[in-house]
C-alpha cells in the first residue's frame, strides 16, 4: 500500500449529477451572495463554473494581458477558511506538468488565480470527437495522479469536471477541494467526500476510513468514460443505489473477496436487491483493447486492499 494512510469519516455528501458543461464565452460575471470580484490587477470576463463553495470566474490580468480563471470562495459556504487554506497549501505543494498550476492568491478574500485550461475532460467527452490519441490522455492522467501520491496526498474527487484540457491537449488535474496530505493531517474529515458515480466502493461500505486507493478507482472510470464515452455506471440517486450499480457489474463481495470483510461492512438494507457473485467483465469492459481493459479492471478490484497502486499503473504494459 502507498504512504497514504487511511482517515475517518463520519457523514456522506453526493452529488448525483455533473455539472452542465461550463464554456468560456460568457458576459461580464453577476455578484454572487453581494460579493462581486474587484481586483485592480484583472478585469472579469465571466462565470466558467460555480459550485456549493464558489464560483470559478474567467478574468484578464491587465498588465500582461493574460487570461486566467480564478476560483473564488463564498463566505457563506460551509466549507471552512482552513479549507481553503488547505487547498491554497495543496496547489502550492504540487507543482508538475499535469496538474493546475496557482499563479497566485489574491488577499484579503484569498482568491485563487489558476492557469486558464480550454476545457474539462467532461466536455471532450461529450464532443464525441477524438482530435488527439486517447492513449496520451490516459498516461498524462495516470502521471498526475502517481505525482499526487508519491507526494503523499489524495486528491478524493476524481472525476471528467475535474479533469481538465489546455488548448495544447494537455491534462491539468483540477478542483483540490476535497483533497487532503494523508501523512500530516490527521484531522478527521467532517464529511465523506466525492461525486457518487466515481466513488469506490469502500466509501459506500466500510466504516473505518478510504485511503488515496479511491483515487484509484475514480481514476479508472475517467478512463473507461474517455474511451467508451459513455459512463460504466448509471447516475444513482444515494449510495445504496450506486452500491447496485457497483455490484451487478463486479458481484457482491464477501470474505474470500473482500478481506475483515465482517469488520468494516456497513449493514446493508434488506430492501437493497443485490446481485449475488455476478461477473459482467466481459460485457462491459469487451470492446476495449485487451491491454486497457486489463488494466482497468485491476484499478477496479472491489477490495482495495488488492486494488493496483498508481505506481504499478504508470508501469502496466499498456501505458508504457
Amino acid at each position: 500500500m502507498s504512504s497514504c494512510k487511511t482517515i475517518q469519516l463520519t457523514q456522506f455528501i453526493s452529488l448525483k449529477k455533473r455539472p452542465a458543461t461550463p464554456t468560456v464565452h460568457l458576459k461580464i460575471s453577476k455578484p454572487r451572495h453581494g460579493r462581486a470580484f474587484v481586483h485592480p490587477d484583472y478585469a472579469p470576463l465571466g462565470r466558467l463554473g460555480k459550485g456549493a463553495y464558489g464560483d470559478v470566474i474567467k478574468a484578464i490580468h491587465l498588465k500582461t494581458q493574460v487570461h486566467v480563471a480564478i476560483k473564488r470562495a463564498l463566505r457563506e459556504a460551509t466549507a471552512t477558511e482552513s479549507s481553503q487554506d488547505d487547498e491554497i497549501a495543496m496547489l502550492k505543494a504540487l507543482i508538475h506538468p499535469n496538474i493546475i498550476k496557482c499563479e497566485e492568491v489574491l488577499m484579503p478574500d484569498k482568491d485563487i488565480v489558476l492557469e486558464l485550461c480550454r476545457m474539462t475532460l467532461g466536455d471532450y467527452i461529450d464532443s464525441k470527437v477524438d482530435v488527439v490519441p486517447v492513449k496520451r490522455l490516459i498516461q498524462q492522467m495516470c502521471l498526475g495522479v502517481k505525482f499526487i501520491h508519491e507526494m503523499g496526498r489524495a486528491h478524493f474527487d476524481l472525476k471528467p469536471g475535474n479533469i481538465l484540457l489546455t488548448s495544447d491537449h494537455v491534462i491539468k488535474i483540477a478542483d483540490f477541494g476535497c483533497s487532503r496530505d494523508m501523512v500530516e493531517d490527521v484531522r478527521p474529515l467532517e464529511v465523506k467526500v466525492g461525486t457518487l458515480p466515481y466513488c469506490a466502493p469502500e466509501i459506500l461500505l466500510t466504516e473505518g476510513g478510504y485511503s488515496c486507493m479511491v483515487d484509484v478507482w475514480s481514476l479508472a472510470l475517467c478512463i473507461y468514460e474517455l474511451v467508451i464515452k459513455d459512463r460504466l455506471f448509471a447516475f444513482a440517486m444515494d449510495d445504496m443505489e450506486q452500491l447496485q450499480e457497483i455490484f451487478t457489474i463486479f458481484g457482491t463481495p464477501d470474505t474470500s473477496t473482500w478481506k475483515h470483510s465482517e469488520e468494516y461492512f456497513y449493514p446493508l438494507p434488506s430492501t437493497l436487491q443485490i446481485p449475488q457473485n455476478i461477473q459482467r467483465h466481459d460485457h462491459s469492459f469487451s470492446s476495449l483493447d485487451n491491454d486497457l481493459r486489463d488494466l482497468c479492471l485491476k484499478m477496479l478490484t472491489m477490495n482495495q486492499m488488492d486494488r493496483i497502486e498508481m505506481e504499478d499503473v504508470i508501469r502496466h504494459r499498456f501505458i508504457k
